[in-house]
């Protein structure tokens, strides 16, 4: 077997630890909590795209893997479309609050400060 053969049966065989791993150690680095749906959701969609992956670096007819690929990806956007609102909830905040906070720095300090694209002196 090939180099790039024993990747794809890697990748189609491991697909879900290998997912698992990888939202495990994001969601890690984040400093509020995913739903566990959204959790399971995203283990989900991160499998079948890299059994996907796998499944395609072995195939050599590439009008056939892009057609697939566009396949997948309408699919992926339907799902992550109901989800990206409720993940812009969940950031927002913390936005509003950083900018918040260095507005109030840079206005303690006399300095000019820039909120949302405009200065303000």
């Amino acid at each position: 077997m090939n180099p790039i053969s024993n990747v794809a049966t890697y990748l189609v065989k491991n697909a879900e630890t290998i997912t698992t791993e990888i939202i495990e150690h994001a969601v890690g680095n984040l400093e509020f909590e995913i739903p566990n749906e959204q959790l399971q959701q995203a283990i989900v969609t991160h499998t079948e795209f890299i059994k996907f992956l796998g499944e395609t670096l072995t195939n050599e007819d590439n009008k056939k893997v892009g057609e697939s690929l566009i396949v997948w990806n309408k699919k992926y956007i339907e799902e992550q479309a109901s989800l990206l609102g409720e993940l812009a909830s969940y950031i927002k905040p913390y936005a509003d609050n950083r900018l918040f906070l260095i507005n109030r720095i840079t206005d303690y300090h006399g300095a000019r400060t820039f909120y949302r694209g405009s200065c303000h002196d």
